[in-house]
């Protein structure tokens, strides 16, 4: 009973882990994309802000969920939204079809963000729940596996 138990607790705890990176890499493809496309946005607009190129080249250079994850994110959301209201003052983008192409993609992306940010702190939570299940601790300590941060990307 005792090698049953072990090997049921120690497969779930796996599988835990590897739905919670999976959840997480969908995130972080759509946070990647979304760094992916605003150089386009930046050729559009024809500047390049060296506080949008800074924050987004501070939020790459955080590649796991943590504290620094969430704040750069914010950071780069927060300059960006600057940047898109600073541009959509301008009458002439406003009619170019390339800028309000680039502009809706990246409110598309920050939705999908958003929302799969929500998913995967849903995953997160479930995962802490089960990491300090008093049937399941004592492998998670054995197993060095630990509750895991929320990431919050809303805004």
């Amino acid at each position: 009973m005792i090698i049953l138990w072990t090997v049921v607790a120690v497969r779930h705890l796996k599988l835990l882990k590897k739905n919670l990176a999976a959840d997480w890499e969908f995130v972080d493809e759509k946070i990647r994309k979304r760094s992916d496309v605003l150089p386009f946005l930046m050729e559009v607009v024809g500047k390049r802000p060296e506080g949008l190129i800074k924050a987004r080249d501070e939020a790459r250079r955080v590649y796991f969920v943590s504290g620094e994850k969430t704040e750069k994110e914010h950071e780069l959301s927060k300059t960006l939204e600057s940047f898109l209201k600073e541009a959509s003052l301008n009458s002439e983008l406003l009619k170019n079809s390339y800028f309000l192409e680039v502009r809706n993609e990246i409110e598309d992306l920050n939705r999908d963000i958003e929302n799969r940010a929500k998913q995967y702190n849903e995953t997160v939570r479930r995962f802490n729940s089960e990491v300090k299940f008093f049937l399941l601790a004592p492998f998670a300590l054995v197993m060095k596996v630990h509750q895991v941060l929320i990431f919050e990307f809303e805004k």
